[in-house]
């Protein structure tokens, strides 16, 4: 056995509990919680009402903001006889937040629930990106906009606790978590490059949030569509893509290749990043923070193996590659 898929899930995920989430108001971690609040019921017929609500409305804002880029890819896809249309698209979504649901029915911890959603949403999201890697921007966003529209229709006393699961969602859907998994399974226990990411595993969050926080103070005045950096939603989403960035760098260290970063990562931010109003100058800035900040964790010998996906990332989010629409 190589490297241990609950191992790094529980990495990955258990030390958001004093993390960014703890600055969100009513988004504090405790671990007893779950018992604490089991007065506060969900009824399950209510939350279907509400995400069938919820899922209709989000689906006509990312159609909205995404119209060419989907209607291009429904012309493309329908000439290929390869398609996941809305309704399948619906569906998964759906099947998505119900796995939620479930969750706060059982008990679950965010973290049990990461663990538990580490291979239905990791094996969703490649099964997309084999078809189209456009379709994993399309399911994130419709999530996005399913979780914000659902989170309106929810009890107040409830959305502290659903918030939490809707993020792990999100950090399954936006970062490569199995196609790591797998990529390292591949590798010897004592494989080089393996050893380079267990290093860096149990601080990607520490890199992450020190990358968003130098940017900050270079831009302190950002604004995107959802509003400005320094909003702890908007801070906790851009830490999520700094942490998927550095997952895409891991994955292709491992798979010995750039063809995910290449075919996956650079056509879902070119899709997504201008419709979000995030321009390519934050982009490159947070990847040039990346690579100063993973320098201070890496030693000369593995460095060795982490410079060459990292260059290779910076010259294809260069504004001639990157800004080339």
């Amino acid at each position: 056995m190589n490297l241990n898929p609950q191992w790094v899930g529980t990495s990955h995920n258990s030390d958001r509990r004093n993390s960014v989430y703890d600055s969100i108001p009513g988004l504090g971690w405790a671990a007893n919680r779950f018992v604490e609040n089991s007065g506060d019921d969900l009824d399950t017929l209510f939350f279907i009402n509400a995400l069938h609500s919820a899922s209709s409305s989000a689906w006509a804002r990312m159609e909205s903001l995404l119209y060419d880029e989907w209607h291009e890819y429904i012309e493309q896809r329908t000439a290929a006889l390869q398609l996941v249309d809305r309704a399948a698209l619906s569906q998964d979504v759906n099947d998505i937040f119900q796995r939620a649901l479930d969750a706060h029915t059982q008990g679950l911890s965010p973290a049990d629930f990461s663990l538990d959603m580490s291979d239905p949403i990791g094996g969703l999201r490649q099964e997309y990106a084999a078809i189209e890697p456009r379709l994993i921007g399309f399911l994130s966003t419709y999530c996005f906009y399913t979780a914000r529209y659902l989170m309106d229709g929810l009890p107040p006393a409830i959305r502290p606790l659903m918030a939490e699961y809707f993020y792990v969602i999100f950090d399954n859907l936006c970062i490569p978590i199995k196609r790591a998994y797998d990529a390292a399974s591949q590798h010897a226990f004592n494989s080089p490059q393996l050893q380079v990411v267990r290093r860096l595993i149990p601080a990607s969050r520490s890199i992450s949030q020190q990358v968003v926080e130098n940017a900050l103070r270079i831009y302190p005045n950002y604004r995107a569509i959802h509003g400005s950096l320094s909003d702890p939603a908007i801070r906790l989403s851009s830490i999520r893509d700094v942490e998927t960035f550095q997952t895409y760098l891991w994955v292709c260290m491992l798979e010995g290749s750039l063809a995910p970063v290449e075919q996956e990562l650079l056509p879902l931010c070119q899709m997504l990043y201008p419709r979000l109003q995030v321009s390519g100058e934050l982009v490159r800035q947070l990847i040039h923070l990346l690579g100063v900040t993973v320098r201070l964790y890496l030693s000369p010998d593995e460095l060795a193996y982490f410079q060459p996906q990292y260059k290779a990332l910076w010259t294809l989010f260069s504004p001639d590659r990157f800004d080339r629409l």
